[in-house]
């Protein structure tokens, strides 16, 4: 069993929409193996959580860039592209994250999902039969749904399976965000419409990787003007 308790180590803060905690982080850089264990803990089951950490990021990674290929109809990327990926792989624990707890490009793409399913609620026929917006904060708290509106628990769920390829549950319904993409197109090759929920988050990711990609950009020139 692992505790938290241990005051010389730093406390992080974790939010989520609405809701914030505080986590006291059970190691410290200047752990062993051996102090490690006094606390508890297995040693080869935190290797395998590593590993496990390790897995996840390289495959968060490759899902964008498969996303952002089928959604350009392009060739789907394979193993050179995660052999690039591997290569490249960051582990001076260095990696950009938010006071959010999550990495740069999960962020990105949630806010890019925030507002296109909010667009897609108002248009309505695809969660329900008429439009729909979100519940405020102030709604929420004093525990009043107007008509037409969707719960803030229930947008936020609607939110994270959109994120993570899941399922969605609501009014009865079961919305799949996941398998293979499928758009419409006009004669240039634009997207104009999508087929089903797994384009929704493709073009998100694909809109999220472009907003990351000009932002460091937009970076790197500033640095090099002030360097100059």
């Amino acid at each position: 069993m692992i505790t938290t308790e241990y005051s010389a180590n730093p406390v992080k803060t974790l939010s989520r929409q609405e809701v914030e905690v505080e986590i006291t982080m059970p190691f410290d850089v200047d752990d062993t193996r051996e102090s490690i264990e006094t606390k508890g803990v297995s040693w080869a089951g935190l290797i395998r959580q590593l590993n496990q950490v390790y897995k996840e990021n390289l495959g968060n990674s490759f899902g964008a860039k498969v996303r952002a290929a089928d959604s350009k109809g392009e060739e789907l990327p394979g193993q050179e592209v995660m052999d690039a990926l591997v290569a490249a792989y960051d582990f001076s624990g260095s990696r950009t994250s938010s006071e959010s707890g999550m990495y740069e490009d999960e962020k990105e793409l949630r806010s890019v999902l925030r507002t296109q399913l909010k667009a897609i609620l108002r248009g309505g026929g695809v969660f329900a039969d008429s439009e729909l917006t979100v519940q405020t904060q102030k709604e929420a708290t004093e525990g009043v749904l107007p008509e037409g509106k969707i719960s803030v628990e229930d947008f936020n769920s609607l939110l994270e399976n959109a994120a993570e390829g899941g399922v969605f549950e609501y009014s009865e319904a079961s919305f799949d965000f996941g398998g293979d993409p499928e758009f419409e197109y006009d004669d240039d090759g634009s997207i104009t419409a999508y087929k089903n929920l797994a384009a929704v988050t493709a073009h998100c990711a694909e809109m999220a990787e472009a907003n990351l990609a000009a932002k460091r950009s937009a970076k790197a020139v500033k640095a090099s003007i002030a360097i100059g």
